[in-house]
């Protein structure tokens, strides 16, 4: 635990068994619970993910938002509001040893979500380059809020999480969430984080088609929000209901013998039962 809170990463992880056991053996001693949401691999990053005491969870359905969504699920009922959700990615583009600066303002109330603006982006493809500068461009233009990355590396309230009802089940994810924070007026704040170029091939920014794909689905989904923004404000309007909806039902804590897994698919609940998580009762050193 961390100022009193539990914190767990959610790891988005398609074949990564090059660099998974670097990133998990980097967790910092406060992380309360590890998942490794496994989109599909075919090598051995599953069991390198047990082996090392992440929970695993099962998601065939392709795409970084379905990952991130089946990870999502399997804490359905194990969180309270004011406990924080990690993401960050499997490929060790991402240092775990960074990861208090990105979870601290969101533990000491400063923001609602906290984003990692990643520092040596001259190292990525030209085309991934150019793909996040439009984003980015599109959410500074289209929510007239101070941007600079989409980095996967972020941390977020639990109960902001629900809030938001995120949708996307492929490549849009980071720019949705940023896109819905905006749109709700959420405190959104960006830390540096450092970079290197991930132990392996990525299916969004590896190739020039992945990279055409992610562009498309981002911008469409910068541009969804940033219009039903204006249109809300203009009619002055309130969100609709189905826009308000979150992703899994906010609940109590359950004790560890609880593992049903609401909206979660069979092969996530049994995923759930070797996961783990700290009673919030016990006295433990929050630093």
């Amino acid at each position: 635990m961390r100022h009193d809170r539990i914190i767990v990463a959610v790891i988005p992880a398609l074949n990564e068994e090059r660099a998974l056991g670097g990133v998990l053996a980097r967790m910092p001693a406060w992380i309360d619970a590890v998942i490794v949401a496994d989109n599909g691999s075919t090598d051995a990053t599953t069991a390198i993910a047990r082996e090392l005491g992440a929970c695993v969870v099962r998601e065939d359905e392709r795409g970084y938002g379905a990952a991130c969504q089946a990870g999502i699920a399997v804490l359905s009922g194990r969180m309270r509001r004011d406990d924080v959700v990690v993401f960050l990615d499997a490929d060790g583009s991402d240092d775990p040893g960074e990861m208090a600066s990105v979870v601290d303002p969101v533990l000491v109330g400063a923001a609602d979500l906290v984003v990692g603006a990643r520092l040596g982006r001259e190292g990525m493809p030209a085309h991934q380059r150019l793909g996040t500068r439009l984003i980015v461009a599109l959410l500074r233009a289209g929510f007239a809020r101070a941007v600079t990355d989409l980095g996967p590396y972020r941390a977020i309230r639990w109960n902001t999480l629900l809030e938001l009802g995120m949708r996307d089940r492929g490549f849009a994810w980071t720019a949705e969430m940023q896109a819905r924070a905006f749109r709700r007026d959420l405190r959104v704040c960006e830390v540096p984080v450092s970079w290197r170029p991930g132990d392996g091939v990525s299916t969004i920014s590896g190739t020039l088609r992945g990279s055409l794909r992610a562009g498309r689905d981002l911008s469409l989904a910068v541009l969804h929000h940033a219009v039903a923004m204006r249109w809300e404000r203009l009619t002055r309007r309130p969100l609709r209901t189905s826009d308000q909806k979150t992703l899994t039902p906010l609940r109590p804590p359950v004790g560890r013998s609880d593992v049903s897994v609401a909206g979660a698919s069979n092969r996530q609940r049994k995923g759930a039962k070797r996961c783990h998580f700290p009673s919030r009762t016990r006295s433990q050193d929050s630093r």
